[in-house]
């Protein structure tokens, strides 16, 4: 079985603002505790879930850390992406205070979500509850 990327992390990161208005308009009802696999008007297979205590920055199985913005992580397909601007997005050099940005010159998703190598069957087998996640081999715990 081949392997593909997939990005691990929270989805508003490398999401336009149409795709992920969609993405989360799909969800908004729904608490995520146990995480689903959604699937977008085009086809594009995302599975996201809720952590257990918010947004923050949680530390994987994989010694990565992984920042939350919106409450939620999720995997998703390169493919699936790799057209969105936010996920082609670099960091800018400074911050706000003028100060330089500690990950200048960084795609957006570099250094808040990761990029894994997997199988469609482990993609398939994605699944949370109450804030653990399983993404193929990377384990992320959330409370």
């Amino acid at each position: 079985m081949e392997n593909k990327e997939y990005y691990i992390g929270d989805l508003c990161y490398v999401l336009d603002e149409e795709t992920n208005n969609e993405l989360f308009g799909l969800v908004q009802n729904d608490p995520l505790i146990e995480g689903k696999f959604v699937t977008l008007k085009d086809g594009r297979k995302f599975f996201i879930g809720s952590t257990a205590h918010g947004d923050g920055g949680y530390l994987g199985s994989d010694g990565n850390e992984y920042s939350v913005d919106s409450g939620t992580i999720g995997i998703v397909a390169i493919n699936d992406i790799k057209n969105e601007e936010k996920f082609n997005h670099k960091m800018p050099n400074k911050l706000a205070n003028g100060k330089p940005h500690p990950f200048a010159g960084k795609l957006y998703y570099e250094s808040l979500g990761h990029i894994h190598n997997m199988t469609d069957e482990s993609f398939n087998f994605c699944m949370s509850s109450g804030g653990c996640f399983k993404f193929g081999d990377v384990k992320i715990i959330t409370i």
